[in-house]
């Protein structure tokens, strides 16, 4: 860059020769560079628009090695995990595995899964990392990270699942022990409107009847169709509270010979039009329908 006396210097020659002094004051300009390094001369290129990184997930059909699963490509705004799922007849099942993901771009994570439960198509989810950093709390803080209402989800084929080893027919197998009853997880949900409410554990919110008394549901036949009951897979099953739900969970078992989830004696509904984590499209309809505060009281 020419200082200001330095300029008037290179005026004054121009004045006296003006091609030499035109050539030399065009020689003295700075070039300019594009995004590539091209030379552009004295114009000034402006630069591409960065594009806004998105949560995605980037994954191939695949062979498992040393009980381990590979996501190519994943991308997360934060810390945050890598969920792998089984399928359940095309919809996500249970997790079998998951790995930390760091903010940014990861190539090529590791997954480690319990093989005796995978299935020939997997799903790998995106989950934040919202409790404790670097903590796995799922059921729990760390929920599915949600893109326009949708999870951050791939499925892809695992194939090499046949190679365990065979038992031996002729040798009896000794009695397996009693299974011990699954558990139901009951979450607390803090909704930017209504405040803390009751979801399950994949964050779909749960509702009061209010023509509802204790531990008895008076909602059947089209009732039932919109508000489905929040029912026990086993009667067995461990109900679990979420940190801060200090109310009382139970079950009854309805005409039908399933077994309704209540929480301080009231029978616990799902709402239809609720379509994803977080919705809480059922409150207040018909003045009758409210979603939960930890304390068992309707929200408002």
């Amino acid at each position: 860059m020419f200082h200001k006396h330095s300029l008037h210097k290179r005026l004054r020659i121009a004045y006296t020769l003006p091609v030499a002094g035109m050539l030399l004051l065009a020689a003295c300009q700075p070039l300019q560079t594009n995004r590539t390094g091209a030379a552009t001369g004295g114009n000034t290129a402006k630069p591409a628009a960065i594009a806004q990184m998105t949560d995605s997930i980037s994954v191939s059909d695949q062979t498992i090695k040393n009980g381990e699963v590979t996501i190519a490509k994943v991308v997360s705004q934060g810390p945050a995990w890598i969920d792998i799922y089984t399928d359940n007849n095309g919809k996500v099942g249970d997790v079998i595995g998951h790995a930390a993901i760091k903010n940014g771009e990861n190539a090529n994570v590791l997954v480690q899964i319990d093989q005796t439960k995978a299935t020939p198509t997997l799903f790998a989810m995106l989950h934040s990392d919202l409790g404790k950093v670097g903590t796995y709390e799922f059921p729990g803080a760390d929920v599915p990270v949600m893109v326009n209402g949708k999870d951050v989800q791939s499925s892809f084929k695992l194939s090499g699942l046949t190679a365990q080893p065979a038992k031996p027919a002729a040798v009896a197998q000794p009695a397996q022990p009693a299974a011990q009853p699954a558990e139901m997880m009951v979450m607390l949900h803090k909704d930017a409107k209504f405040g803390d409410i009751l979801t399950d554990a994949k964050g779909m919110t749960l509702y009061l009847f209010t023509k509802d008394t204790a531990n008895m549901s008076t909602c059947s036949g089209d009732c039932l169709t919109k508000w489905p009951a929040f029912t026990l897979k086993d009667a067995t099953m461990k109900i679990m509270g979420d940190k801060g739900l200090t109310g009382a969970f139970a079950s009854f078992k309805r005409d039908d010979g399933t077994f309704q989830v209540t929480y301080d004696g009231h029978p616990l509904y799902y709402y239809y039009e609720d379509k994803a984590p977080g919705d809480v499209n059922g409150q207040g309809v018909g003045e009758v329908w409210f979603a939960l505060h930890a304390d068992g009281k309707a929200a408002s």
